[in-house]
């Protein structure tokens, strides 16, 4: 039987909830768990456990290492999937600090590709998504684009470059993507000003291609009408989903 068969389990999310990092991730959760239980720490979810737990979500403010009781936290809960949020002071952890064993994490921008398909076992539906069949797609050099053009090729997908902002586009698409190389970060006013030249009647879903970002321009990206933001690198396939 199959987990999306069974009642939904709980989440459990363990961390600070109100981290400007992974508030956003937070909220999703707070919103589309069937039932969520906080923890502040591993430490208080060994004291005070949780019953049937199907997700547990561990948001990581710094480079702490981890405790004996993450360890019993792993044993106690075998039937729980558990993820790491890093915040971005953990970035290069792997390399110089000492990552979590037997913990997968994902940085806190990453979060909306990961924790929505997860928090099925804990009753959350994905919603019907409309198929994206032309992607519009701005970098300032043909190499950034190339890969896209060439994958498309493969699929049903047409996707058109291009490395003006300053035009709008000359069809409407139902994916605009801005590649960092183009669309640095700004200003949610700047933001809402190249939307509009390149989609004036914002037809289409923005999604922001950016090198690890910070959660202050994600913030900016997202209040001027972008609708994600992807963090690189990236595969083709989530960069177009």
């Amino acid at each position: 039987m199959s987990d999306v068969n069974l009642p939904p389990g709980t989440l459990v999310w363990v961390g600070p909830t109100d981290h400007p990092e992974f508030v956003d991730a937070f909220h999703f959760c707070q919103q589309n768990a069937a039932q969520i239980a906080v923890r502040r720490d591993v430490a208080e979810l060994i004291a005070r456990p949780a019953g049937y737990v199907k997700q547990i979500i561990v948001a990581r403010q710094d480079r702490s290492p981890a405790s004996v009781e993450f360890m019993e936290l792993i044993a106690g809960y075998p039937d729980a999937d558990i993820l790491g949020l890093t915040a971005a002071v953990c970035d290069g952890e792997a390399r110089t600090g000492a990552p979590w064993a037997g913990l997968r994490q994902i940085r806190f921008c990453r979060w909306a590709a990961e924790i929505p398909d997860r928090l099925r076992r804990c009753g959350f539906v994905t919603p019907p998504v409309r198929p994206i069949r032309s992607i519009l797609f701005l970098a300032d050099r043909f190499e950034i684009a190339e890969p896209y053009l060439d994958y498309a090729s493969s699929t049903r997908i047409a996707i058109t470059w291009q490395r003006l902002i300053a035009s709008p586009a000359s069809r409407e698409f139902d994916l605009v993507i801005w590649d960092d190389s183009i669309a640095t970060p700004t200003s949610a006013g700047q933001w809402s000003e190249r939307i509009v030249i390149r989609d004036p009647r914002v037809a289409a879903k923005h999604r922001w291609l950016r090198v690890q970002p910070q959660a202050v321009e994600i913030r900016s990206a997202l209040v001027g009408g972008i609708n994600d933001v992807v963090s690189k690198p990236c595969s083709i396939a989530d960069a177009i989903a």
